[in-house]
């Protein structure tokens, strides 16, 4: 992926690219998998409000951590 880049300038603007395109490929994939549940359990009333793909159970709710909001 850093194959060719000459400048500091152009690694950087590289890692920035490339850490786009984790955080879309991580948001592509929480998403994807709240549609497959709730396909898969129609009768299911599931609560998906609140939910964030960077969100961790702590203390019986859901946190955000800082700077993921």
């Amino acid at each position: 992926a850093a194959a060719g880049l000459i400048t500091r300038a152009e690694l950087v603007g590289k890692i920035a690219e490339l850490t786009g395109d984790v955080v879309e490929g991580a948001n592509y994939a929480f998403e994807n998998a709240k549609e497959k549940l709730m396909f898969l359990n129609p009768n299911f009333n599931f609560v998906t409000k609140g939910m964030h793909v960077n969100g961790m159970v702590e203390g019986g709710r859901i946190v955000i951590p800082p700077g993921f909001e």
